[in-house]
């Protein structure tokens, strides 16, 4: 009795064994996606098990979701899927992949892969786009007023994206800002943008005012529901002229030479050196580069044209209080020589008044030696008239 029970345990478990490994599951589930009338896109679904077999279904986009619409069934192609689907069928992967190739528009919708002995099934969004998105923009080869020292207004970059779409789920546009090339290239994302409507249209407008960052880059405007495809349109690279207060103050001196860059992308700018001693002004140089020659005060300023407006303002280098270490002044070490030996003769006469005040009280027998250097102190010829 107890070799037939385990003998019939046995048997269930081989039972259950084979039942629950003949159920299969996607492994490989399809994503949403996104592709543009006319092109071709696929959507992915594989089994754990070779001989599952699979079903794709479709739920049309602004159709209601009980219109179960058949794509694939039972090895076949429905119609009016078969003359522009087709199955990629992969034993060693257990794959049924659905390709759509010249998608139309009543393609969007939401689309379902099961299988077809456990009903497990997994979906995903088709977003068909009627083009590309369409960028606008008020980008010129003029360029923009950006930052500057001159009062003017700083310009506004408008810029505009816009798409026709048809889904299940609303599209998604994006707006990102590059710059540079190769590994120094900049993607700053500005701006994303989704649509209530999943049938519709969206536009993407962002607004900025113009920086020293936005010279020199273009700005992308990308479709973004989608892992797979990636639909874009761009605009020109933007020119911002600017012109900054960079002051530098550093001290120098005399024979050192000085260069004065305007913190400015202008290509037309003129330079000013301008030195001061607090009392007088002089321009001493109307080039970038100064040779530093007296001592003072020394500005640069520059005027440059920012798009067809002039603009004068402090430019980045300014140099303050220029030192005389490099060139000996005579005149004033002759003077300063003067004054210190004044001193020393002041100091010896004070001390010539005291050894004589100290000499008087020494007795003439017992002389210290203190009275002995007062004696040769006395006797110094530009002191004798004091005693």
């Amino acid at each position: 009795m107890t070799g037939r029970v385990r003998k019939s345990a046995l048997f269930l478990v081989l039972l259950w064994t084979l039942l629950a490994g003949g159920k299969s599951d996607i492994i490989v589930r399809p994503t949403d996606t996104e592709v543009r009338v006319g092109d071709s896109t696929y959507l992915n679904c594989s089994m754990s098990d070779p001989s599952a077999t699979v079903s794709w279904y479709h739920f049309q986009a602004g159709a209601g979701k009980k219109e179960q619409r058949y794509v694939y069934f039972n090895g076949f192609l429905f119609n009016p899927y078969d003359t522009r689907f087709k199955i990629e069928r992969d034993n060693s992967t257990a794959s049924y992949n659905l390709v759509i190739t010249k998608a139309e528009l009543q393609d969007a919708g939401v689309y379902v892969c099961q299988d077809d002995e456990s009903n497990k099934s997994a979906f995903a969004q088709l977003i068909i786009l009627e083009g590309n998105p369409t960028c606008l923009s008020n980008i010129s080869p003029l360029g923009f007023i950006g930052p500057n020292e001159c009062g003017l207004k700083r310009d506004a970059i408008l810029l505009s994206c816009s798409i026709t779409f048809r889904g299940s789920v609303p599209s998604t546009l994006q707006w990102t800002r590059v710059k540079g090339g190769g590994i120094f290239t900049i993607n700053d994302t500005l701006l994303t943008c989704s649509s209530s409507d999943p049938i519709g249209h969206i536009v993407c407008s962002y607004t900025a005012e113009s920086d020293i960052d936005y010279d020199g880059s273009f700005f992308i405007c990308k479709t973004k529901a989608s892992r797979n495809n990636h639909y874009e349109c761009s605009t020109g690279v933007t020119k911002v002229h600017y012109a900054v207060d960079g002051k530098v103050w550093i001290s120098k001196k005399v024979g050192d030479s000085a260069v004065c860059t305007a913190k400015t992308n202008s290509l037309s700018c003129d330079y000013k050196w301008i030195w001061s001693d607090g009392e007088r002004k002089e321009v001493i140089s109307e080039s970038s580069s100064l040779a530093i020659s007296r001592v003072g005060w020394h500005q640069c300023k520059a005027t440059c044209k920012l798009r067809d407006i002039e603009c004068t303002f402090d430019a980045l280098a300014v140099y303050r209080d220029t030192i005389e270490t490099s060139i000996i002044n005579w005149e004033r070490l002759a003077i300063v020589f003067f004054g210190l030996c004044v001193i020393f003769v002041i100091f010896l006469r004070v001390i010539t008044q005291l050894c004589l005040v100290r000499r008087n009280k020494t007795q003439q027998n017992g002389v210290s030696r203190l009275s002995e250097v007062c004696v040769k102190i006395t006797r110094i010829p530009c002191l004798r008239k004091g005693r």
